[in-house]
């Protein structure tokens, strides 16, 4: 914003008409009421002079910003002989958008006073479209960069997440494939023992066969063959309770070789 006075002038009028040939043209009071506008804003607005001429500057605003301090502010400067220079947004006829470069010229009277204000304004439209087309790609080209890295993130962590499911069932197989052999080797050792009973059942067997004999022996030795009995008869009762014991474990290898055998078969199974 820039604080400007300027003195009329000899040739005010004719410099004021070449810029009228050139760029759009409008004027207003102090107030901001339309005296006049030439054909390069009618052309750029869309409107007729009778549809604008007496009506106030915010017709060509948008109705979110007529009451704001802002725009109260912006007449303000004017009156006070203040120029104002932006690019800025407007509303043409029928609602459509008009980007324009422009400069409110508060103009002075002999005086050295402000009595109307002149706009020279530049129609930039196509250019504010296109720039804003362009930054609008740019942002989505940003938010497309950051969702590769997003996916690219993720699609590591799911990389990851895999190796390591991998790896645990390459682990659980190994774990069940040990567990398999330690079932097999269990099964072995519950055959192994049983074939231990029953050597031991064998055994038992033929001791007690001798044993009976010398009972029969010290029968008929009578009083001799008393000490001879005795030895016999221990010797019979230690191989009925090896036959009790053996018996016992029998059956408990009997109950290991089916549990054994369910695991092998569970395992089988996986």
């Amino acid at each position: 914003m820039f604080v400007g006075r300027r003195k009329a002038v000899p040739n005010a009028q004719s410099r004021i008409d070449a810029l009228s040939r050139s760029q759009a043209m409008i004027e207003f009071t102090l107030d901001g009421t339309v005296v006049s506008a030439n054909q390069n804003f009618l052309d750029v607005f869309g409107y007729k002079l009778d549809e604008i001429q007496g009506k106030h500057h915010s017709m060509f605003i948008e109705p979110s910003t007529r009451d704001s301090a802002e725009y109260r502010e912006f007449w303000a400067a004017l009156n006070r002989g203040q120029f104002q220079t932006a690019e800025y947004k407007r509303i043409g006829k029928g609602g459509k958008e008009v980007y324009i470069q422009a400069s409110y010229n508060p103009i002075y009277d002999l005086n050295g006073k402000p009595f109307k204000v002149v706009k020279y304004a530049t129609d930039v439209t196509r250019q504010v479209l296109i720039r804003i087309g362009n930054e609008r790609v740019r942002e989505m080209m940003e938010s497309v960069a950051a969702g590769s890295e997003e996916l690219n993130t993720s699609v590591r962590e799911i990389s990851d997440a895999m190796a390591k499911s991998r790896e645990t069932a390459m682990g659980a197989v190994n774990r069940v494939a040990d567990a398999d052999t330690q079932a097999q080797r269990l099964t072995s050792a519950a055959e192994s023992m049983s074939g231990i009973v029953e050597l031991i059942n064998n055994i038992t067997g033929q001791i007690n066969l001798p044993a009976l004999n010398a009972t029969i022996e010290s029968a008929r030795a009578g009083d001799a063959g008393r000490g001879f009995a005795v030895v016999a008869a221990e010797v019979k009762n230690l191989a009925t309770q090896a036959k009790q014991a053996t018996d016992k474990i029998g059956q408990e290898i009997g109950t290991l070789n089916v549990i054994s055998g369910d695991v092998v078969d569970a395992l089988a199974g996986c």
